[in-house]
């Protein structure tokens, strides 16, 4: 069954893990509540994969293993999504 699953992610230094479906798709990066978020489209049928992600601030180092996939406002801040390739 393909569904919208949402895994909301640390806003601290390190990274996050996720376990999701394989071939999850990344279909929005923004927060809700205050609490930063990945919404992920989803076959249920399909094995869980882990998949890692970083928060990194505006003017902070990106590592080069990762690439982006969203960013979103949080005043008076933007911060940066992405996923360790």
């Amino acid at each position: 069954m393909r569904t919208i699953h949402k895994c909301p992610i640390a806003l601290v230094e390190g990274s996050t893990r996720l376990f999701v479906h394989r071939g999850a798709k990344i279909v929005l990066v923004d927060h809700q509540i205050g609490i930063p978020a990945i919404w992920l489209e989803v076959e249920t049928d399909q094995p869980r994969e882990e998949r890692e992600f970083i928060v990194v601030g505006t003017g902070h180092k990106i590592p080069s293993e990762y690439a982006h996939i969203g960013s979103f406002k949080s005043d008076p801040y933007v911060w940066h999504i992405y996923e360790k390739g």
